[in-house]
């Protein structure tokens, strides 16, 4: 099966938790499926022969709204492509064009700029919000994590998905 991942970060080489969760969910996901990664301009994967890196993605906050991804994202829900998206930023240009997704959510962003006390955190959590009532399935990396998510945004239990994260050695 062919499974396209979106993702606003360079995952390629691993540099922190959230690239280091993300290499190994692709991993696991190539080991039975064709795996697409959709990211910005990054070194070549070398170790995971089905998975093929489409990045085409400006490294600044047009990633989210363009023309290119616009059109791949069209392509997608035409052929019915399942579609895993690595962060709630891609929401707004989801929602306008009606694609299926399912979010990663390794973070409750909102959270982190309420704590960093940044005046952005209400229109975080409206964007974050809006991404996680309309994906199709929330795959997290803790039951922790969903615990929060269940309890802030209203989800039920059914719509969480758990995702084990084995870090590489």
């Amino acid at each position: 099966m062919k499974i396209v991942n979106l993702s606003p970060i360079k995952v390629f080489p691993p540099s922190d938790g959230g690239s280091s969760y993300i290499v190994s969910c692709l991993k696991r996901i190539s080991e039975k499926n064709e795996v697409i990664l959709i990211c910005p301009k990054i070194k070549k994967n070398k170790f995971q022969k089905n998975i093929m890196i489409d990045d085409f993605l400006p490294d600044n906050i047009t990633k989210f709204f363009n023309f290119k991804l616009a059109k791949k994202l069209r392509l997608i829900k035409k052929n019915n492509i399942p579609l895993i998206v690595d962060f709630p930023w891609f929401a707004i240009i989801l929602k306008l064009l009606g694609v299926n997704y399912q979010l990663r959510v390794h973070n409750i962003e909102f959270l982190r700029f309420k704590s960093y006390k940044s005046l952005l955190w209400p229109v975080i959590y409206i964007i974050e919000f809006m991404a996680i009532k309309n994906a199709s399935k929330l795959r997290y990396i803790s039951n922790e994590d969903f615990k929060k998510i269940k309890k802030i945004f209203k989800i039920k239990e059914s719509k969480g998905f758990y995702e084990e994260y084995v870090p590489d050695k």
